[in-house]
């Protein structure tokens, strides 16, 4: 018996239409944001074969993900999960320009953002990261999980944070890239809000899924910046004006 498809007419007249589909739908809504948005985008903010910005860090950069791309481990988590070129590459130029000594990190899976910042510390010879997350199976391609600059802590949504913090008095680098509801990203970005140092900066995946973001930059009167890509865009916040 033939599998009926939702869209079957369409499934029909391109097998790749219908296939990436979604794809296309995250798409169209990243730019319908993006367009929404366009006053708080800074186009000029470009990374590695984008621009000359983080020029300087892209050979060390393409070195340690190349080494990744080759671990052979098995994850926990499909290898899409990873964060793209150009989201990697800013955010380890931050974390090299930052030069953070506290880092926290909400959202873990195969731990690809994770081993970036824990190179990008060891290359600055200063700095320790704290990772938050729900599920045990997680920083599959962390390097040295035993390092004292990492501490993973799994509790459940919520909690892990709220633990976190309690053992943190400031923060220097905040990363989100876990449940992108906007109760839990206002949450997030609530709760690390009073501890974030005044050269401290939030970094979040997946701004475009709803205006958690936006409410965060503008209530708080912060520096924003949000940085599209082809299906998503992220946001970068400062206290201070964001010279990248």
């Amino acid at each position: 018996m033939a599998v009926k498809h939702k869209h079957e007419r369409l499934y029909r007249l391109s097998p790749w239409l219908y296939n990436n589909i979604s794809a296309l739908k995250a798409a169209l809504r990243n730019w319908a944001f993006v367009v929404a948005n366009i006053r708080m985008m800074r186009f000029s903010v470009n990374i590695g074969r984008y621009g000359q910005v983080a020029k300087e860090y892209s050979a060390e950069f393409d070195r340690i993900t190349n080494i990744i791309a080759s671990d052979s481990r098995r994850l926990g988590y499909p290898r899409s999960f990873n964060m793209n070129r150009k989201e990697g590459l800013l955010l380890y130029y931050l974390v090299r320009t930052l030069r953070p000594r506290m880092v926290l990190e909400t959202g873990v899976a195969n731990g690809f953002s994770t081993r970036l910042v824990l190179a990008a510390l060891k290359r600055n010879g200063i700095g320790r990261l704290v990772s938050v997350d729900v599920d045990k199976d997680v920083g599959g391609l962390v390097e040295d999980p035993g390092s004292g600059r990492w501490r993973l802590i799994i509790d459940r949504p919520g909690k892990g944070l709220e633990r976190a913090l309690k053992g943190i008095s400031r923060v220097d680098l905040f990363i989100h890239d876990s449940d992108h509801s906007y109760k839990n990203m206002l949450w997030e970005f609530g709760m690390v809000r009073p501890k974030l140092s005044g050269s401290g900066i939030v970094y979040s995946d997946d701004v475009n899924g709803n205006r958690a973001f936006l409410e965060f930059v503008r209530k708080n009167r912060l520096s924003g910046v949000i940085i599209p890509t082809f299906r998503k865009s992220f946001g970068i916040a400062s206290k201070r004006p964001i010279k990248i």
